[in-house]
């Protein structure tokens, strides 16, 4: 089974997170002992999925919906791809 990468509306730029993150940095952050190995596997996969689609120049940034969302129960997070001024691509990783 292949990544495959959201096809709704991207992020609202205001979800940004202020400064950008790397592939490393999400590596990382995704290798934690309370994740199920299971899923590392999966958002390994993901992470290679959306390192391949990366141009010189393109900013990772970590996105999530303002806090009222996930009150609601429609709240989203992932990683956006920016190239300039533009999101280009993202991944929801999750949502309520």
């Amino acid at each position: 089974m292949g990544v495959r990468l959201t096809e709704i509306t991207p992020p609202h730029p205001e979800w940004l997170a202020d400064s950008p993150t790397t592939i490393s940095e999400l590596r990382e952050c995704f290798n934690d002992s309370i994740i199920p190995e299971s899923m590392k596997t999966d958002l390994s996969v993901t992470l290679d999925a959306i390192e391949g689609l990366l141009l010189e120049g393109d900013l990772l940034y970590r996105f999530s919906s303002p806090q009222e969302s996930w009150q609601r129960k429609m709240g989203i997070s992932g990683i956006a791809i920016k190239r300039g001024n533009e999101i280009v691509n993202s991944i929801v990783l999750i949502m309520n």
